[in-house]
């Protein structure tokens, strides 16, 4: 399935939560296929990852409420609240920090607070990203030598793309979610080279784990990443988004998905 295809699909009945909900609908701002898709890894097999943001309403921003995220798991698409995703941001969480990172394409709807979101994505990068993908990339190798993964090879795969992603962000500062490089080298882990007739993990694709292992010990101890998030400006950006929503300052931020 394509972006085109996807974004068809999006238009059907089994996504009409994302127009008739009522945290959801004109409060979406950011809406994106990550997962295999967002990566360039998908087969045709592959299921569709979605997540997104909306704004709370405001009502709910003068009440102090947060309806935090609304998920879907037959459509497995997750819409985060503008707070909840703001705190999963300064965290560096890998499985949100992506949605910041896909190709223009592959952003289904982009509001205009959706790009504010991408134009100030580079304030939430800091250390915090050594232990959120160090935590994540340990426990998805701790999965693989379980024997426990359904798809062996898929876990392979999403094993090498999280140590990529977290090496950009610590060597670089960006985010870049579609590994267009890398890409056949995550279709052959994907597709089992790595993984002889038995069923298990070839002594190679370790060797593949040890490289990127080395140099993500190399980068945390040379990054240029700060400490710490910067809390003023971050504070400062949530504060006027809601402070635009309140005052009804912002835009049409609606369309037909």
């Amino acid at each position: 399935m394509n972006i085109n295809e996807i974004k068809q699909l999006t238009k059907g009945k089994q996504y009409n939560f994302l127009r008739d909900n009522e945290h959801l609908g004109k409060n979406i701002v950011l809406l994106g296929v990550t997962g295999s898709h967002g990566t360039g890894v998908n087969t045709k097999n592959s299921d569709v990852d979605i997540r997104g943001c909306a704004t709370n309403s405001k009502r709910e921003i003068l009440l102090g409420k947060d309806f935090e995220k609304i998920e879907d798991k037959p459509t497995d698409t997750i819409v985060y609240s503008f707070p909840k995703l703001v705190r999963l941001l300064t965290k560096c969480s890998p499985g949100v920090i992506e949605l910041l990172g896909l190709k223009k394409e592959y952003y289904l709807y982009i509001s205009e607070v959706g790009q504010r979101i991408l134009d100030n994505k580079k304030m939430f990068l800091t250390q915090k990203a050594i232990k959120s993908f160090g935590g994540a990339v340990t426990n998805q190798l701790k999965l693989i030598r379980s024997g426990k993964a359904k798809n062996i090879g898929k876990e392979c795969s999403l094993l090498i793309r999280m140590y990529l992603i977290g090496l950009d962000i610590i060597e670089k500062g960006e985010i870049i979610t579609y590994r267009e490089k890398e890409r056949d080298l995550l279709l052959d882990i994907r597709n089992g080279k790595y993984i002889d007739k038995n069923g298990n993990i070839m002594s190679e694709f370790f060797k593949i784990v040890q490289k990127y292992e080395d140099r993500f010990i190399h980068a945390k101890e040379i990054t240029t990443l700060p400490k710490e998030p910067d809390w003023e400006a971050i504070n400062d950006f949530i504060s006027s988004v809601n402070e635009d929503i309140v005052c009804w300052q912002i835009p049409e931020r609606y369309k037909e998905l």
